[in-house]
């Protein structure tokens, strides 16, 4: 129990970390082609 409970927390928290990375490279492409097309 208490192995399968670590390796669901480290899966889980593998996850987010890939997730927010994720999400903050699609927002920073995002933010900079609005803010390219506006200062260009």
């Amino acid at each position: 129990m208490k192995n399968s409970r670590a390796t669901a927390s480290e899966i889980f928290k593998a996850v987010a970390f890939l997730m927010c990375e994720i999400l903050s490279k699609i927002s920073h492409l995002i933010f900079r082609n609005r803010t390219g097309k506006h200062i260009r």
